[in-house]
């Protein structure tokens, strides 16, 4: 076993962790994924759960830092095989059912007639008499019930659904059994309790690069191709926090570790967020100020995606501006209103929003994406940007598509193009992923005349919580000025994350 881990790692010595909308279309049907399961519901102003970017991401947009809820995900869903000894992998979830808490709750509201069982040797007034005489600890956000755990190897999915994990049907106003269900070390606890979060996302990239019109371009090797560290404060209240995150981006032709943070061999450093977030507001509101990157269609890490290279948005898309947002459940929608930043030769200002909903059933998912600023610099331009986002899961296949429209206009000329992209994924084992990927556009990238398009076939693994593998062979073709382009890349990555 330690000479394929070394031989992994001589093959692909790390990119970051941001928003895969897949991710959430994967475990849409997974109440666990976030949480303890057996959750009771809040009345619905008081409720925080959603399938939207906020439900796993510490800025509501999506992308960098993941929030508790996110974690959650990572250290007890996300892996193939369970590390002992490593602090970010923990156990996953039992069933409703083998929770400490789940034959309280069942005595106590009897209204679930799957669930009945549980209960049968305890009565309510049991139950009550225990929760009351627990209520203190309970009520604790640093303490509450343990969480039971098992084997994920051995976990059925369907047992934590919405059709076995039926508590959700409860809208309930008492807070110890509010809290019953919300076990130690909960993201709603951690929620209140930890004050600094640090996050770091890096990617070590092996690249196979063939020019087929320019031999001389070919290039292939093993870097260092980005770094993040974040950092979430809360000095004040749990719901005030101050997050900052710095991106080092380095050259693939860069073999050397330490040349990412030098910046005569290429690399970059750039200021990724700086934002105050004011959430857990009620419908599950938010206000955020700073810099920070706004949500616009399929997001991916790739950012030389196709899609990525025509919008503008690829490496840092990162905005001035003031964000407010709500994620009621299914449905959210996000409004950004985007001012100059200072000191910077290009200046755009204007608005963006995004208005979508995301449901449990099939995993569906529906995202509408606007953009229109004003650019000025050397080149004055207005850009309007529009994306068509829809997703879902039929049987185990994970099924997205966007349309996407870019329209670039100058005082003398007006340049547009469509890109559409469609991504297919497939489990075969645990969290091993079989990934197809599409993408076409009826302009040149630089949204000149012409047209392009790429593919990729790729294998992606969640090996251990904190830990991805990712190989992919990727095509790409473009024409331009009557002149076309074509490249093959044989890439592989190591994504180390917390």
């Amino acid at each position: 076993m330690k000479s394929i881990l070394m031989c992994i790692f001589c093959f692909v010595m790390i990119q970051s962790l941001k928003a895969e909308p897949w991710l959430s279309n994967r475990y849409a049907q997974n109440c666990a994924g976030c949480h303890a399961p057996g959750r009771v519901n809040r009345v619905p102003k008081d409720r925080r759960c959603t399938l939207s970017c906020q439900g796993c991401h510490t800025n509501p947009n999506g992308g960098g830092m993941r929030n508790q809820y996110g974690n959650w995900t990572s250290e007890r869903w996300l892996r193939s095989h369970y590390a002992k000894g490593s602090k970010i992998n923990k156990p996953t979830p039992a069933p409703y059912q083998k929770q400490v808490y789940g034959p309280l709750l069942e005595a106590y509201k009897l209204s679930d007639k799957k669930h009945t069982k549980i209960s049968k040797k305890m009565s309510k007034k049991k139950s009550m008499s225990i929760m009351k005489k627990d209520a203190k600890k309970i009520l604790d956000p640093e303490k509450g019930y343990p969480l039971v755990g098992i084997d994920k190897n051995k976990v059925n999915e369907k047992y934590y659904d919405k059709y076995h994990d039926t508590r959700w049907k409860v809208d309930n106003k008492n807070p110890v059994v509010d809290m019953a269900s919300v076990t130690k070390k909960d993201p709603l606890r951690l929620v209140k309790t930890d004050w600094f979060r640090p996050s770091l996302d890096a990617r070590f990239f092996y690249i196979n690069a063939k020019y087929e019109n320019s031999t001389k371009e070919d290039f292939s090797g093993i870097s260092l191709m980005n770094l993040d560290l974040g950092v979430e404060l809360k000095p004040f209240k749990p719901n005030y926090k101050f997050v900052f995150e710095t991106r080092y981006g380095n050259s693939p032709q860069s073999s050397q570790w330490d040349s990412i943070f030098n910046s005569t061999t290429g690399s970059t450093t750039l200021t990724k967020s700086a934002y105050l977030l004011v959430d857990d507001l009620m419908y599950n509101t938010y206000f955020m100020y700073g810099l920070f990157r706004p949500m616009f269609g399929i997001y991916d890490p790739n950012h030389y995606g196709l899609a990525q290279r025509v919008n503008g948005l690829a490496y840092n898309g990162t905005v001035k501006g003031v964000s407010v947002g709500a994620a009621p459940n299914v449905p959210f929608l996000n409004v950004h209103f985007i001012t100059p930043r200072a000191g910077e030769s290009t200046q755009e200002s204007g608005m963006a929003l995004n208005a979508g909903a995301r449901f449990v059933t099939l995993s569906a998912s529906a995202v509408f994406s606007y953009w229109k600023t004003k650019v000025e610099g050397s080149t004055d331009y207005d850009r309007e940007m529009w994306s068509m986002h829809l997703g879902g899961m039929f049987k185990k296949f994970i099924i997205n598509a966007e349309l996407m429209r870019y329209d670039k206009t100058t005082d003398s000329d007006k340049n547009g193009g469509t890109v559409t992209t469609f991504d297919l994924r497939y489990p075969v084992w645990r969290e091993h992923y079989l990934q197809f990927n599409y993408a076409s556009s009826n302009v040149a990238s630089d949204l000149t005349e012409g047209s392009a398009n790429e593919m990729i076939l790729g294998y992606k693994v969640f090996l251990y919580s904190g830990m991805e593998l990712e190989f992919n062979y990727k095509t790409q073709e473009e024409t331009k000025s009557d002149t076309t382009s074509k490249a093959t890349y044989l890439q592989s990555q190591l994504h180390l994350y917390f």
